[in-house]
């Protein structure tokens, strides 16, 4: 059985298909553009007749590339092939139509909208039917056992309501930051490309190369000034293995690698912290440029 996915997926799908393959899946991983992207077409050609499933990432969670889900959802929507979004970093920030959009599958997680940790939800097409992973109760109408958390679940549906009154306010107020972030680099001289697209992407997220600045470098000098910012997915922050979604994008051996960090901006963060994230980086690069 074949499954088709991208190359920069989070490891919470990659990690899967890798065992997936030990088990004797054949998995196809698309490779991407230098903005990050896959195209729809791409996907169609990667179909075969025993294709039982395609898994994309709606909005990459280090570059923030937003895929064409509703193209691929057209593209897949004739075939008995299942649809899985990794919809982590876009629910919230993009008006998804799981109907219109082809969506058999989303998953979304509390956290990323200033929810309790450690709980999410999988949404699934109604017809559609998932065997237990978990076996034990009946709970949850015997999808998965074990006793629901509902100060989780209640914390996580007030979460979605309060982002939901504000979506468009805070959108733009992330937006408004990125581009803010931009200008005081330009404003300071500081020499950057962005990875990926400024525009037409995820409004929170933001990839930077910053030539002849090494990432660890800058990391350890924001950790000192109480700044958070990642050289790739923030759930990787802690390791030293470089970025699969820059690599996928730029290849193994672009000096970007390991010259890049991640950038997210929250609905609680201000300019005057952005200013302080753009001095440190303008020091640093004169530091080790001059």
């Amino acid at each position: 059985m074949h499954i088709v996915t991208t190359s920069v997926e989070h490891h919470s799908v990659l990690h899967p298909m890798n065992y997936l393959e030990t088990l004797g899946f054949d998995v196809t991983y698309l490779p991407v553009d230098q903005t990050g992207r896959v195209t729809a077409q791409q996907v169609e050609q990667s179909i075969r007749p025993d294709t039982i499933l395609v898994s994309i990432i709606y909005g990459n969670n280090e570059v923030g590339a937003i895929n064409p889900i509703s193209e691929i959802g057209a593209a897949l929507g004739k075939k008995d092939i299942l649809f899985h979004t990794d919809a982590v970093q876009a629910y919230g920030n993009q008006q998804i139509n799981v109907e219109k959009e082809g969506i058999d599958l989303l998953s979304v997680t509390a956290h990323k909208l200033n929810g309790p940790k450690g709980i999410g939800f999988l949404y699934r097409k109604h017809q559609l039917h998932l065997p237990h992973f978990i076996h034990g109760g009946s709970q949850e109408n015997d999808h998965r056992a074990g006793t629901e958390n509902v100060p989780y679940i209640e914390g996580f549906a007030k979460a979605v309501e309060k982002l939901m009154v504000d979506q468009e306010r805070n959108n733009q107020h992330k937006q408004d930051l990125k581009d803010f972030f931009i200008e005081e680099l330009k404003n300071k001289e500081v020499i950057f490309h962005i990875n990926g697209m400024k525009d037409d992407s995820l409004p929170h997220i933001l990839n930077l190369w910053i030539p002849h600045l090494q990432s660890d470098k800058l990391l350890i000098q924001c950790d000192l000034k109480g700044i958070m910012i990642s050289a790739g997915s923030a759930c990787t922050a802690g390791s030293l293995e470089p970025s699969h979604v820059l690599q996928a994008m730029f290849g193994e051996e672009d000096e970007r690698i390991h010259e890049s960090i991640r950038v997210s901006f929250g609905k609680q963060n201000t300019q005057e912290e952005v200013t302080i994230l753009a001095n440190v980086i303008s020091d640093l690069q004169n530091k080790y440029t001059h």
